[in-house]
């Protein structure tokens, strides 16, 4: 293609881009002439209409503002009232529970009364029984001692009756010594006096016998008749003086063994007083043994009694001490609750009065309406209303 030609359709080109931009802005101006007329028609239509809509809705604000105030009186005498209730249902239940308190204090109180009562009366009870279990082992003790005491005395007389046998019968083995040494010597001096009498009459009869042979004659055989009387006469004199020799040993031999009987006898005695008077002893030192067990025993007795008695008296405290720990704690009234405090005044924000906006002028640029943003801030109120309660619900006055 030939240089010259594209510059040549370009200036075309412009050339009709100018003619048909002149063609499109007349129309462009009539359709805008046409298009502001209509806007300015339709602007005072606008006008009017947002204007009785705006005194509409003024209206309705205040009849709304009026229910909202009516019905806030009505909330905060609900809510004044309610807090009233409130405070008089915590002051009775405040009464209530300490009444309540009061009530389980004297109970407590009255418990705790009888049970010092009742530890009293076991503790004088547990006393008592204890004195009486000392009281029967002291008259145990009594009669224990009695029967001990009889029994020594019954010891002292069965040894003194045993003692007076046993030196009776030494004196009777004394004087039946005496008697049988009487007796043997009494048959001793008998047989020496028969004895010497027949000594005297064996005499007398050699003196006859001599006599009578010399008598018959002199001589040889008178001699004999002589020496044979006097052998004859000395024979039994010999065998007298025998005799009393051997009486005289017999008597000394039954001296000894009366006198040996004798000795055994009072040894016996002897012996016998002694193993009684050492009964006797033993029987006092068991006496006296058992005396001072008793008394040993009295005196643990009397020990455990105190120590028993200490012991109640102990469990006594400690039963105290118990019952008052059980006790319960005097009640106090708890502080006064505070009266509800006035609920804070409602603020309402009164509706502005509407006023007429600028009428629309032809040809002037379209603005919102000033009519139809006060309809908007009207349709807030409840909105506040809302916001106020909410506070009143975070202060706690309304709940």
């Amino acid at each position: 293609m030939a240089a010259w030609v594209l510059p040549a359709i370009g200036v075309a080109t412009g050339l009709f881009s100018t003619i048909s931009g002149v063609m499109g802005a007349n129309e462009s101006n009539a359709r805008s002439e046409e298009a502001v007329e209509a806007q300015f028609e339709q602007a005072k239509k606008l006008y009017d209409f947002d204007w009785d809509q705006t005194v509409r809705k003024y209206d309705y604000a205040q009849v709304q503002l009026g229910i909202e105030k009516e019905a806030d009186a009505n909330l905060r005498a609900y809510k004044e009232a309610q807090l009233i209730q409130q405070y008089n249902a915590q002051n009775d239940r405040r009464e209530y529970e300490y009444k309540n308190r009061v009530d389980a204090f004297n109970r407590s109180e009255d418990i705790f009364q009888q049970q010092i009562g009742v530890n009293v009366v076991s503790s004088l009870l547990a006393q008592e029984e204890a004195t009486r279990a000392f009281n029967e082992q002291q008259i145990s003790n009594n009669f224990q001692k009695e029967g001990l005491a009889r029994d020594l005395f019954s010891a002292l007389d069965t040894t003194a009756f045993a003692k007076a046998e046993v030196q009776l019968n030494k004196q009777s083995s004394i004087q039946g010594a005496a008697n049988k040494r009487r007796e043997s010597e009494f048959q001793y001096q008998s047989q020496r006096k028969e004895l010497g009498f027949k000594s005297q009459q064996n005499m007398i009869e050699q003196l006859k016998a001599e006599g009578s042979a010399r008598s018959r004659g002199t001589g040889r055989s008178a001699a004999k008749n002589i020496q044979g009387a006097m052998m004859m006469a000395g024979m039994q004199q010999a065998q007298i003086v025998e005799n009393i020799a051997d009486s005289k040993q017999q008597f000394k031999i039954a001296s000894t063994s009366i006198n040996t009987s004798m000795m055994n006898d009072i040894n016996n005695a002897s012996l016998q007083s002694g193993q009684l008077d050492n009964s006797i002893k033993y029987k006092q030192q068991e006496y006296n043994q058992n005396l001072r067990e008793l008394k040993a025993s009295m005196d643990s007795a009397r020990a455990n009694l105190g120590a028993t008695k200490m012991k109640i008296n102990l469990d006594k405290q400690v039963a105290d001490m118990r019952a008052n720990a059980n006790r319960m704690l005097k009640p106090s009234i708890g502080p006064e609750i505070p009266k509800p405090p006035a609920l804070p005044p409602s603020i309402f924000l009164e509706p502005l009065k509407p006023m007429k906006p600028p009428e629309p002028v032809m040809g002037a640029a379209n603005t919102q309406s000033a009519m139809t943003t006060f309809a908007n801030a009207a349709s807030g109120i409840g909105t506040v209303l809302n916001n106020v309660a909410q506070i009143g619900q975070a202060t706690g006055a309304w709940k």
